[in-house]
């Protein structure tokens, strides 16, 4: 009986050993696998940061555009009133030197073709600037999102 409990006790130990053995490659590989998904994780949260910081830079770089547009536009629109206040004081005073109604229709019809074509260049300007502007604010934002979507394949096919 003796002989059989040493051997009992014998074949408990080697399972105890066994299991501590195969329970410690299980925790080891858990741990390595715990490592490996912490690092992709970090990883992961690192490349969003990044990505939100250019994101944020776009938009202040867009920002920055369209500010400078709106001032440009704001000096053409002030440009374009202190033409018009200048050049109603000349009609006002072609019009005090109009002897006859000839004169009145001809520095009539001098004054609508000059206010017609300035409003068109003025108008041509204005379009222009909108254009520049728009394609300038646009460009820092799509490149952001260019980025964003090259850098989310890129993660996705890895």
């Amino acid at each position: 009986m003796e002989n059989q409990i040493a051997v009992a006790t014998q074949a408990v130990t080697e399972l105890a050993n066994q299991a501590r053995e195969v329970f410690g490659r299980v925790a080891g590989v858990a741990q390595e696998q715990l490592e490996q998904v912490s690092q992709q994780a970090v990883k992961g949260f690192d490349e969003t940061v990044a990505l939100n910081v250019r994101n944020a830079d776009a938009v202040k770089q867009s920002a920055e555009v369209l500010v400078a547009g709106g001032e440009k536009a704001a000096r053409l629109l002030a440009d374009f009133a202190r033409s018009a206040i200048v050049q109603g004081f000349a009609v006002q005073k072609s019009l005090l030197a109009v002897r006859s109604v000839g004169e009145l229709v001809e520095v009539q019809n001098a004054v609508a073709t000059a206010y017609f074509q300035a409003l068109r260049s003025q108008a041509e300007q204005l379009s222009s600037l909108s254009v520049q502007v728009t394609n300038d604010a646009i460009a820092p934002i799509s490149a952001s999102v260019t980025e964003s979507v090259q850098s989310t394949a890129r993660a996705l096919a890895a």
